[in-house]
């Protein structure tokens, strides 16, 4: 479903994909020349005390470090293997050179319990200033019922002609299988950034889906599917019970360019979007556990094609079930077949 690479050492790729500059494609590569002869290229700047190795390591959060938290930027979230925790986003380190990067770590209370994996081992921009963090989003992107992180930062480049330019840059987190860890998904990040999908999460996600697309990755819900029952109603509801009855053993089919409701096939394409379930309590008026929906985020589709048709809109449950909408009535629908490679 997707590759995950721990973090690049090798400046040259840092180069080649950290820096896409919102200019011209000229722009960019003369910018990438200049910060190539002095290594590593990516990002930062900031004076701040230098932390102690003591400090820098998880266990208690010091006062001194606290002062350096971007709290505009530190968000209450509950992370799959971790619970609530913070997620904190912390100034950079000062050094002689002014190359350190943005931090980013977990907080529990007053402690720090984990700490992100940086661009570089030593969390190292070299030849760039770090200006804001822009953005922070948290998004199951690949489906695997896990959070990931998107995060949006600033820089600018030390030196050059470009110096007074700042850029935005992109950096994925995905959480490892089976492991209490993040790390940065370099093939999602170098994406985004060469194609400018890092203006902000919206244009992040339209990256992320298109980058699936191109990969071959297969959306979760494609296949042929059996309504096999009513589960429930929002608050507001225009169906009979004739009429919901009538749409049990309705059968729907979801392929990459293609939709079909009972054997009518129609072309069409979906838009996406990650769903929550206090959102979905506020909208429909009951609970989208009640329904099945198991997730506190869910993914919501839409079916992009002209008419009226049963299984146009519906949330997904897991790889085997979807939970159908239609005039306000909640349908459950099992896949027929499972997939097989």
């Amino acid at each position: 479903m997707k590759k995950k690479i721990a973090i690049f050492l090798l400046s040259t790729c840092i180069v080649m994909t950290g820096c896409s500059y919102e200019k011209s494609i000229k722009e960019n590569q003369a910018a990438v020349e200049q910060a190539d002869a002095k290594t590593e290229d990516n990002i930062n700047n900031t004076v701040s005390e230098p932390k102690s190795e003591e400090d820098a390591t998880q266990g208690n959060l010091s006062a001194d470090i606290l002062e350096e938290q971007i709290k505009e930027q530190s968000f209450d979230i509950e992370l799959d293997s971790w619970g609530n925790v913070t997620f904190a986003s912390f100034l950079p380190v000062a050094n002689e050179n002014g190359d350190g990067d943005v931090q980013f770590r977990l907080l529990s209370g007053k402690d720090i319990i984990y700490h992100f994996p940086g661009i570089t081992e030593d969390n190292l921009c070299t030849g760039q200033t770090f200006k804001k963090v822009i953005a922070v989003a948290f998004k199951d992107y690949n489906k695997d019922g896990k959070r990931d992180i998107i995060i949006i930062n600033e820089y600018a480049p030390q030196t050059g002609p470009n110096k007074e330019d700042s850029y935005k840059q992109i950096r994925a987190y995905t959480q490892e299988d089976g492991k209490k860890e993040f790390l940065i998904d370099s093939n999602i990040s170098e994406y985004l950034n060469k194609y400018f999908y890092n203006d902000t999460i919206d244009s992040a996600m339209e990256g992320i889906t298109k980058y699936q697309k191109e990969m071959g990755e297969e959306a979760i819900y494609y296949g042929d599917y059996s309504i096999v029952k009513c589960v429930g109603t929002a608050q507001v509801y225009a169906m009979s019970q004739e009429e919901i009855e009538e749409v049990i053993g309705n059968e729907l089919s979801y392929a990459p360019v293609s939709f079909a409701w009972n054997g009518n096939t129609m072309s069409t394409s979906y838009s996406e979007e990650t769903y929550s379930a206090d959102q979905f309590s506020e909208d429909f008026g009951i609970q989208a556990s009640e329904l099945g929906m198991k997730e506190k985020e869910f993914l919501a589709v839409s079916v992009l094609t002209e008419g009226d048709f049963i299984g146009q809109n519906f949330y997904v449950i897991d790889e085997n079930n979807l939970l159908v909408y239609y005039e306000g009535v909640f349908f459950k629908a099992e896949r027929l077949a499972l997939k097989t490679d």
